[in-house]
């Protein structure tokens, strides 16, 4: 599990640190997808399956939540799986299967 202080710097990170106590029924689309991502790290998984994950971001907080998801997912030795049907992450995927 994160600490208190792990979660704060991901919110200050994604540009949504005054959002922490806020009801995510109050926040836009992209805040609500960047909690999302936040919620899905802060305990321990061995695969992370994003739907996707940065469809309501504009380039910077995508780089930035995927700097943070693969970060997390190195640090449990976890796999990925992203889908996406428009804007793509920018990771060093393994293997990319389009459908």
């Amino acid at each position: 599990f994160k600490s208190k202080q792990e979660i704060q710097c991901w919110f200050g990170a994604l540009g949504i640190a005054d959002k922490m106590a806020t009801p995510i029924r109050l926040m836009s689309f992209g805040q609500q997808q960047r909690v999302a991502m936040i919620r899905a790290l802060v305990q321990p998984f061995d695969f992370l399956l994003a739907d996707e994950p940065v469809s309501h971001l504009d380039e910077k907080n995508s780089q930035i939540m995927a700097d943070i998801m693969m970060e997390e997912v190195r640090r449990q030795g976890a796999g990925v799986i992203i889908t996406s049907i428009g804007k793509h992450m920018t990771l060093s995927y393994n293997k990319v299967f389009s459908l």
